[in-house]
């Protein structure tokens, strides 16, 4: 970060954040601010975006702050800006504030020395944000960058009852976007730590947040779930409920096993919901007839409720989540969009489709394995009469994949497409 950035309206975004977070999770005692400051540098004009009137009138986030907009606007000249005031504005709103290092600037030579010395009270029971020049390690690391073994190290001595918070950047090209996705920083978090972060951002700037504890975690998902409803034309907080469809056979669970292992998305199946609620182990098979025992319409509606309630669990702990079922039912599947509405998720459906001849080969092959799955020949003909046309959802959340690719071909193809 720089003292010339200070105050503008990518500012007003981060501390209204900052704040709502700290107000609406009282448990939180105070405002850990570890800046990374960098030198002025007269060749960039960042810090000049300071039309407030605009960024309301574009809906961005925090121009529902009054107050933080005066108190901003306060330091438009350059010769004014300096990031520490911004104490006196979280301190009137009574929120306790501690900036570590104050105006001391960050080098690449003391960095081990600048984050070992952080005060273990500053990470007890405290929002911690550390905010880098740019955001985290790239393969040219700089001063500008945190690296991701300090992120683990801050982590493992933060508190259980803290939040920490890493400022990123986004790349001007928006094709770069994916790469601070589930797929790519975020997953690279979630391996040093444990934790898949809560991601929320703008297009312009986005914040990863990191919890240990799981029950503080639900709490802080709401929380920017809230948020987000209160600038829905900007904020994304990529958080996905993905579903698969399609007939019995055609590869619904491989696709969504190989997208939930690639991504780290939890998959909820709809065969071992349906056992468990029987009480049989998953790949014990009860070929019963059609539309009977475990496979009758009130047993399948049991089934698509407890998925329902794991899903909800999943999402409001700030994780996406993966469905594998046949939603043969276009009331299910509006179930399913509704449900990500009411927790702040996108979503997506997975057509899984595929030729007779290699459906019928797959299930016999199937009824000589091992398998979670009862289905066979006659379970596809009849889902084959009763499944309803999938045309209630438009082509960016509707997804059509032959299975007869390869399926590593088929899970970039996902990829691409979210």
């Amino acid at each position: 970060m720089k003292n010339q950035y200070f105050g503008d309206v990518r500012d007003l975004f981060k501390y209204d954040l900052i704040q709502w977070i700290l107000t609406e999770i009282p448990s939180l005692q105070r405002f850990s601010f570890i800046p990374m400051l960098t030198e002025y540098d007269p060749k960039r004009r960042d810090g000049d975006k300071r039309d407030f009137d605009s960024a309301k009138e574009d809906g961005r986030p925090g121009t529902n702050n009054e107050k933080l907009i005066g108190f901003l606007k306060k330091y438009g000249d350059k010769d004014k800006r300096d990031f520490t005031k911004i104490e006196s504005y979280f301190k009137s709103e009574g929120i306790g504030v501690v900036i570590y290092k104050g105006h001391e600037y960050f080098d690449n030579m003391s960095r081990e020395r600048y984050f070992k010395n952080i005060a273990e009270r500053l990470l007890h029971k405290s929002l911690v944000f550390v905010d880098p020049d740019t955001g985290l390690q790239v393969k040219n690391l700089t001063k500008k960058h945190l690296l991701y073994e300090e992120v683990k190290d801050l982590y493992c001595h933060m508190g259980e009852g803290s939040i920490l918070m890493v400022y990123q950047h986004f790349p001007r090209a928006r094709s770069r976007h994916k790469e601070y996705l589930p797929r790519g920083r975020s997953n690279r978090l979630r391996e040093v730590t444990g934790d898949l972060p809560i991601c929320i951002a703008d297009n312009e700037i986005m914040f990863f947040l990191l919890t240990k504890n799981s029950e503080l975690k639900s709490q802080l998902a709401r929380v920017i779930s809230k948020y987000k409803g209160n600038y829905p034309k900007r904020i994304k907080l990529y958080l996905l409920l993905i579903i698969t469809a399609g007939l019995v056979g055609t590869g619904k669970t491989t696709v969504a096993q190989a997208l939930g292992q690639k991504l780290g998305f939890a998959v909820i199946s709809s065969d071992v919901a349906r056992k468990r609620l029987a009480g049989i182990a998953p790949t014990e098979h009860r070929f019963e007839a059609p539309h009977s025992g475990i496979y009758s319409s009130d047993f399948s509606a049991k089934t698509y409720k407890k998925m329902f309630e794991e899903a909800s669990e999943i999402l409001s702990r700030g994780e996406s989540v993966i469905l594998d079922a046949t939603f043969g039912r276009k009331e299910d599947r509006l179930q399913a969009w509704e449900l990500a509405q009411r927790l702040g998720a996108d979503f997506i459906i997975l057509e899984c489709v595929l030729d007779e001849d290699n459906i019928k080969a797959r299930l016999e092959q199937r009824l000589a394995t091992e398998t979670t799955s009862d289905g066979r020949w006659e379970i596809y003909e009849l889902q084959k009469q009763s499944f309803n046309a999938i045309n209630e959802f438009s082509p960016q959340q509707h997804f059509v994949l032959d299975t007869a690719q390869p399926i590593d071909k088929i899970v970039e193809l996902i990829w691409s497409k979210l």
